[in-house]
């Protein structure tokens, strides 16, 4: 199927792990979609084409509409801003999981035979698996790389005697998991909160202390349970 111009778009649920990606398009065609919640609505419209839908006369206004209309408005004002007068949606669901969509254009209204029309579907199927695989491999690294980093600060807490040197350990094995140029790690002792370390942008800042209010650090020591 000739195409010089794809679009695949990642659904939001998966965009910290798999990246969108175009070609053909102006350089912030990819982010506007993202920002309508595209993904959502175009991956719905090939679902209900069985995985593979077409939108077709664009610039006539006869493209497919759900009960969001103001979104689906917004779609079609940024596909036809793309010159799209014809394109195709690509579903890219597995058992388990929807990752997105793979949008094309065409010249034609009609994109391909009913040959080509099941080549497409068997493709959406295999990068969808392909996609899955990745997110199984990112999740087991993941894993992997937070038992290593316990191990790691079980290891400087059990050979360190110095508080502040442990507490520093820990905020700088933690930023290889996330961002920590803000955090904090405080204690309860008695009607007082001591924060023994605090960073805010990056900068370690002095101790300090306050009195117990209805905050969301008692409300963690209280609970004992994350956000």
């Amino acid at each position: 199927l000739p195409a010089e111009r794809a679009c695949l778009l990642i659904a939001e649920r998966w965009r910290a792990i798999l990246p969108s990606a175009q070609q053909g398009f102006s350089p912030e065609f990819l982010a506007q979609l993202e920002e309508t919640a595209a993904s959502e609505y175009l991956g719905e419209l090939a679902y209900r084409g069985g995985g593979l839908t077409t939108l077709r006369d664009l610039s006539l206004g006869t493209a497919p509409t759900t009960s969001a209309a103001a979104r689906s408005a917004q779609v079609k004002e940024l596909l036809i801003g793309e010159n799209i007068r014809h394109a195709s949606l690509l579903n890219l669901q597995t058992r388990e999981n929807n990752f997105g969509v793979v949008l094309f254009p065409h010249s034609a209204p009609k994109p391909g035979s009913s040959s080509q029309t099941r080549l497409l579907l068997g493709v959406g199927l295999q990068i969808g698996m392909t996609l899955e695989n990745y997110v199984v491999m990112h999740d087991a690294h993941r894993r992997t790389k937070e038992y290593e980093l316990l191990t790691q600060i079980g290891q400087a807490i059990s050979s360190r005697l110095d508080k502040d040197e442990v507490l520093r350990t820990v905020h700088k094995e933690l930023g290889q998991l996330f961002d920590t140029s803000n955090f904090y790690v405080a204690f309860q002792q008695g009607e007082y909160i001591h924060f023994e370390l605090e960073v805010t942008e990056g900068k370690i800042q002095p101790k300090r202390s306050r009195k117990l209010s209805n905050g969301i650090t008692e409300h963690i020591i209280r609970t004992g349970a994350p956000l």
